[in-house]
Parts: C-alpha cells; structure tokens; sequence
C-alpha cells in the first residue's frame, strides 16, 4: 500500500509539474488539475510518514501498524489540506497543506470532528469525558505521550492498571521507566488532586506511600515513631483528616497492582547488583 500510494504521489507530482510519462492526454489533464495544496499535503505526510517508521525503527517499535499509518495519513492529507488550507492568503495555502500532512490521522480525524459538529450545529447526547492526566506523570514527554496514545492508554488511570510487562512487549519502553510511570499512576489514582504535593516528602509513587504501612507495623519504636510523623505531615500536605490518610496508606500496602511493581522492582534491584526492595509481608488479596 505504501508502494502504490506513494507511487500514485510521485506520477501526480511529475505530471502537475509538467512532465510527460506516456499517459492518455485527458488523464493527464485531470491529474493537471489537482489542486497544489493537495500535492504538498501529500508531500508532507510522506516525509513526516517516513521520519516516523524511522524513530519507531531506531527505537525497536516499529509494527505493521505503524507502515500502515503512512500511506492512510497519506490518503487524508491529501483530502484535508486543499480544505484547511483555503482560509490562508495564496502564498500560504502549499505550507499550511504540507503542515497539514504531519499531523497523526487520529488528530486529523478529530480535527474534522470538531468541525462537523460545530458547522451543523450537532447537539447530539455527548458522554462527558475525563480530561488527559498522562501529563501529570514524571517524564512523560510529548514524544513518550504519543508511543502511550498510540497503545490506548489515554489516561493515568489506564496506566495504573496495565501489566507492565505487556506494556514493554507493545511500546519497547525502557523496563525501569515502565515500572516507575504505573508507580506514579496509582499514586495519582489515590490522590487525584494533589499526588504531585506529596513529591518533596519523598513520596513520588504508590510503592513510597505503602512502605510507610511496614513502618508502622514494625516492631523498631524509632520506625513507628517516624512513620507516624510522617502520617501527620502527609495529612497536614494533603489537607485532610489523619484517619483518612492512614486508609489509603493501608489500601496502596494491600493493593495487588503495588505489590506486583514492588516485586518487580526488587527483581530489577537484584540484577542490577544493587540492594533488594523487599515486597510487603502480607498484602494484597
């Protein structure tokens, strides 16, 4: 499919430019008329198509999928970018069409979504939708963003219930970063408005909020003494009661998604020579 469009892009483009390659004159006529726009949108979503398959090869990503995504983006560039392109003085139109080639299909689709609903006046039973939290995690960077997207995580809490083996397998993300994101996306499933506010107390994940519970469930008094303190700061940060705080330190403790990356983690400890993450004692059911 690649072959056959990008083939098709490059017959047009000679022939919009004024080469002959054997074709019926009426064809060439009609292929002629093609709108400028619509070449340099498909110009666009070629070279941007390409660099893609190229960053998902170097990083070990690259899928069937992906191959596809550039002859289909190919495909909608070259029907959306005479379209988008027509509000724009003349000499802008072919650069707004080629910019037009390097957006995703996904948002491209949106894009005309959007538009749809907003020209026919479309008032039709929209389910409210929760706004995107991925931003919230710690090094998820626009790139890391759209590898998560393009798996169908779209939100904190869908990463907080991934397999994080799965995850590596589909997305060749680094293992340890894996394992740190779901960590902070459960913490953020706790604590949905203020997870971040816990960072400068050492907690910047669900692991760091459950090894509070074996610290208060320890027999050292210096260890029950610190973790209490803790408690009473995590409450005052947090601004609620010191009993509901204590709650969901003991569920992150008892959670089956937290002791699994606790687990993990101290496999990773162990192959890496460094010191062991001991799991929770007793935990999740």
């Amino acid at each position: 499919m690649n072959g056959l469009v990008g083939g098709l892009f490059v017959v047009v483009t000679f022939v919009r430019v004024g080469f002959h390659l054997g074709l019926p004159s009426d064809v060439e006529q009609e292929i002629r008329r093609v709108p400028l726009e619509t070449i340099a949108g498909l110009a666009g979503a070629l070279i941007w198509g390409i660099y893609d398959v190229l960053r998902r090869f170097e990083s070990v990503e690259l899928s069937p999928v992906a191959l596809h995504q550039v002859w289909l983006r190919m495909l909608v560039a070259s029907v959306l970018a005479p379209i988008l392109s027509k509000p724009f003085a003349d000499p802008l139109k072919a650069t707004v069409a080629f910019a037009v080639g390097a957006f995703p299909v996904k948002e491209l689709l949106e894009l005309v979504k959007g538009q749809a609903r907003d020209r026919l006046k479309f008032s039709g039973s929209l389910q409210p939708a929760e706004q995107p939290t991925l931003h919230r995690l710690q090094g998820l960077s626009e790139s890391m963003i759209e590898r998560l997207l393009a798996e169908g995580f779209e939100s904190a809490e869908h990463l907080a219930t991934a397999d994080p083996i799965k995850l590596l397998m589909r997305t060749n993300i680094e293992w340890k970063t894996i394992l740190d994101l779901i960590d902070q996306a459960i913490l953020l499933d706790y604590f949905p408005d203020n997870a971040e506010l816990l960072r400068p107390c050492g907690i910047r994940g669900a692991i760091e909020l459950a090894t509070i519970q074996e610290d208060l469930d320890s027999e050292d008094n210096g260890a029950r003494a610190q973790a209490q303190k803790l408690v009473l700061s995590i409450a005052s940060v947090l601004k609620q009661d010191e009993a509901c705080t204590r709650n969901a330190i003991r569920n992150a403790y008892e959670d089956v998604q937290v002791e699994f990356l606790w687990d993990l983690w101290g496999e990773t400890a162990d192959d890496d020579g460094e010191q062991t993450l001991m799991g929770p004692v007793s935990g999740g059911s």
